[in-house]
């Protein structure tokens, strides 16, 4: 096959352009074997070294990066690229070793890049290396467009897999059929970490040493002052254990949390955790108990009662799971170990600190290189700055208007103001920067600056705009000028464009902000925005999707703009913010945060606003329902019955008529009654609420179908489900999407379920997004491979244990898969580890499959008893026990 790449043209100098093929190599376990034996291992480099540059070079390659024990080598042809690596690979297995054996593992991937200065830039660039990244030593990964224009022929297909930072999935390959280790991929079930904004520079060895530190103990806290790396540092410590940790590796940012009580709430959202009414820190520590999984705790030290609380609570338990904790003091508890992050070197060319500064200053000023001239002014400058990470960042960013001479003049005349000399904190040094980095703005970059540090967990351009009573191009254009000085990162988030402040660097703008005397009316701004946003269709019980997918990303600052609300004693507005945003923090799966919240207002509120009482009481009866807490929700419906209005009067009933089709659907007719009596009843306007249909025709309606479908009138519930899907626009639309492609399987019309549940896809939910309907619809067609596909990935979340009804939906898929493949008795076991927890149209298959396999009273006995939590508790152990039987996990 013709070389898609070949273009003798695009090879100048040696250095390929345009369409280039990259080759990146990396030794593994590099670490352990520097740590093992220093001198050995130098020696054995040696060799590694001559043979990669060897095979690279001798096809036509070009090496522009060499760090450490890695390679990254450009090619124009991707027939050489693939030939250096096959290479170079059959050499390194024949190599007669000084001292350790070393094995590389290789990826390649091709596409548009850009060369200056010798250097790469572009998306394939971070794509070839996050390939490399995947394999494991003596496998070389490439991509299919690499596969395809080098005409490679032995390959093994690993399927399409999602890598970090890659904004879409690649189907990779492998040269050749030996035998490897699961790729190092990422299953975004099995972690939440944030994308680093940089690449961690110098802190290899404290990396290797958390990482030993977490073999031996449960609980690691990395302890340094601000801007000395933590945060990026753990997440990189998250990534290199994500591969080792069944459970995952759940990143908690509690940068956000003012108050020391909401550290249990802030957990359970980072770990994506339902909570129920009762014991939140017990809950997660049985959640916990017995995942094999790392917890992150970021920035600790402003709640560190509160988290030292936690943690105690956590190593008095017995468990896998470990906690890697940042912040700028240890615990003190016992048990601790404790890492204390010091600067980075600076002082040659090549340390930890020198590399950081040219990284950071190539990435703003391409044409920026390391040279004989001003390597010594650039140690200097890190040297100065005490070799603080983000003291090195900020005058690196600098290097657009000033050349090495002039930042350090700069920087001496800066810290001339600093008594002690050399003996300064590293604070101070911080400090010292971030004053110089400010003062150089004109004065109103200086008040967005400010402005931004309100933020929570990042913000957009609009509300820096709103809250800057900026016009948006203004606005824009101050960010990215904020952005090139490392003032402000971009953290994008859902193909959505965000930034954020380095927490550090928040705190700095929060201290400039109060400063000026701006805070309040900042602040202000900042509650007037989020709440005219969640607002914007009016008071809705149930809150609106398109307000969900605007917001989703904002539950924080929602939260945050919440809490300035309250302390002001304003719960009008606090609530409205809330019930507003109710399907935000849906789609953002942030169920406990706004349980918390919802309960402190619903107090304030009961008097000076019955109509948005009732909404919030509406709202903790959907969250108790989503937690499967139904003794719960029975008892708040039931107080929704008494409310002062008719519209949540009727509400109540309705409710409770869905809760009673599950058990005693004789009764549902009257229960509808009631509340369409409350509805003929209310005297206009006796709320607010412009939901249309209303709340109470919603649950209405939600009852009705489930009647129909545990009846066996699969018709009435689809039609009744597409209806409401077409005629309602809220958050919760998710449940007549999945009821109406359930009642088309039960029907047996699984196409007409597929194109259904693709109304899904939009919302990107991290559940209820329709696996488990895809799966049977797959089972109905004889598509056996697809459907094992989704059930495996429905299993994988199931076993995490976040919310129970997942499990029970499980088992029925196993009950499913075995009765189609002819083992019976496999799928009666399969069904009876099923429990009542479930959504109506998994239970009106259970019961149509229990019919089907003779044991339908035993079913009914056995399994739908929506109280039955040793039920729920039985169902998560044994679709454990399947993954683990198949291979699955």
């Amino acid at each position: 096959m013709a070389d898609m790449t070949e273009d003798d043209d695009a090879i100048v100098a040696g250095r390929p352009s345009g369409t280039v093929t990259f080759l990146f190599t990396d030794v593994e376990g590099s670490t352990r074997l520097w740590a093992a034996d220093k001198d050995a291992m130098s020696a054995s480099l040696l060799v590694h070294d001559a043979i990669l540059r060897g095979a690279i070079e001798g096809n036509g390659g070009y090496v522009f990066t060499t760090a450490g024990d890695s390679f990254a080598a450009a090619f124009g042809r991707a027939s050489d690229a693939v030939r250096a690596a096959t290479e170079s690979q059959h050499a390194l297995r024949d190599a007669v070793w000084p001292g350790p054996v070393l094995r590389v593992r290789m990826g390649l991937h091709l596409g548009e890049a850009e060369e200056r200065g010798g250097d790469y830039f572009g998306p394939v660039v971070n794509t070839a290396a996050r390939v490399e990244a995947a394999g494991h030593g003596g496998q070389v990964l490439i991509t299919e467009p690499v596969r395809i224009a080098a005409g490679v022929a032995e390959v093994t297909d690993l399927g399409v897999r999602s890598l970090r930072d890659v904004a879409e999935p690649l189907r990779l390959f492998q040269i050749g059929t030996d035998t490897f280790a699961a790729l190092r991929v990422i299953d975004p079930l099995m972690s939440n970490l944030p994308v680093r904004p940089t690449r961690l520079i110098g802190r290899e060895v404290e990396l290797g040493r958390i990482r030993g530190l977490l073999a031996e103990s449960r609980l690691v806290t990395v302890t340094a002052v601000g801007g000395s790396g933590k945060t990026r540092l753990a997440i990189a410590v998250g990534e290199a254990e994500l591969p080792h940790r069944r459970g995952g590796v759940w990143f908690v940012d509690l940068t956000a949390v003012s108050n020391g009580a909401e550290v249990p709430s802030a957990i359970a959202n980072g770990l994506g955790l339902s909570l129920a009414s009762g014991d939140q820190k017990q809950q997660i520590l049985t959640f916990l108990a017995d995942k094999e999984a790392l917890v992150i705790l970021d920035n600790c030290e402003h709640v560190i009662e509160e988290s030292a609380a936690f943690v105690e609570a956590f190593l008095a338990t017995n468990g896998p799971t470990k906690i890697l904790a940042t912040s700028r003091e240890a615990f003190d508890i016992d048990g601790e170990r404790v890492v204390v992050l010091g600067s980075l070197a600076t002082d040659t060319g090549d340390s930890p600190g020198v590399r950081l500064f040219v990284d950071r200053a190539s990435a703003v000023h391409p044409e920026f290189m390391l040279t004989e001239s001003n390597t010594a002014t650039v140690s200097a400058i890190c040297g100065r700055l005490d070799g603080m990470p983000l003291a090195i960042e900020l005058a690196a960013a600098r290097v657009t208007v000033m050349n090495p001479d002039e930042l350090l003049a700069g920087l001496d005349d800066r810290f001339q103001l600093l008594s002690g000399g050399r003996r300064r904190s590293r604070q101070r040094t911080l400090e010292a920067t971030l004053d110089w980095s400010y003062d150089l703005l004109d004065a109103e970059e200086q008040r967005v600056f400010r402005a931004v540090g309100v933020f929570v967990d990042g913000f957009d351009l609009d509300a820096v705009a709103a809250v800057t009573a900026l016009d948006r191009r203004r606005a824009t254009g101050h960010v990215e000028t904020l952005q090139a000085k490392s003032l402000v990162v971009r953290a994008d988030k859902r193909k959505a464009t965000r930034f954020r402040l380095l927490e550090t660097v928040k705190a700095y703008a929060e201290d400039r902000l109060v400063d000026t005397g701006e805070a309040e009316a900042i602040r202000d701004g900042h509650l007037a925005h989020f709440h005219r946003l969640a607002m914007a269709d009016g008071r809705k019980v149930l809150g609106t999707l398109d307000v969900g997918l605007r917001l989703r990303h904002d539950c924080p600052n929602a939260t945050a703009a919440f809490e300035w609300a309250a302390d002001r004693d304003n719960w009008i507005i606090a609530g409205e913010l809330l019930t507003a945003s109710w399907s935000a923090y849906y789609l953002d799966v942030r169920f406990s945060e706004l349980n918390t919240a919802l309960a402190r207002t619903a107090a304030h509120v009961a008097k000076l606003d019955p109509d948005l009482h009732g909404c919030i009481t509406v709202q903790l009866v959907n969250l108790a329902l989503l937690s499967t807490d139904y003794a719960l929700a029975g008892t708040v419906a039931d107080e929704l019955t008494r409310s002062p209005l008719n519209t949540f009067r009727s509400i109540g009933w309705a409710i409770l008529a869905w809760q009673i089709a599950f058990i005693a659907p004789e009764n549902v007719d009257g229960l509808l009654a009631n509340a369409a009596n409350e509805l003929s009843q209310q005297t206009a306007p006796d709320t607010r609420w412009s939901d249309s249909p209303s709340a109470a025709e919603i649950w209405a309606v939600v009852a009705q179908t489930n009647v129909a479908l545990l009846g066996g009138d699969f018709e009435r519930s689809r039609d009744l489900s597409h209806e409401m899907v077409n005629s309602a626009r809220f958050a919760d639309s998710s449940t007549f999407v999945v009821t109406a492609a359930m009642s088309e399987v039960l029907l047996g019309q699984p196409k007409a379920a597929l194109v259904t549940v693709t109304q899904l896809d939009r919302l990107d939910l991290p559940f209820a997004d329709g696996t488990e309907v895809r799966a049977f619809a797959h089972l109905a067609l004889g598509d056996t491979e697809t459907a094992i596909a989704f059930i495996r990935r429905h299993a994988k979340r199931a076993s995490l244990g976040f919310l129970p009804a997942e499990s029970n939906d499980t088992m029925m898929l196993l009950a499913a898969l075995a009765h189609q493949q002819g083992d019976d008795p496999a799928a009666r076991r399969f069904l009876l580890d099923a429990f009542g927890g479930r959504s109506p149209g998994t239970i009106a298959y259970g019961r149509h499959l229990a019919r089907q396999l003779g044991i339908f009273d035993v079913y009914m006995g056995q399994v739908e008893d929506p109280d039955d939590s040793y039920g729920a508790t039985r169902s998560l152990h044994a679709v454990r026990a399947e993954l683990a039987g198949r291979g699955w996990d």
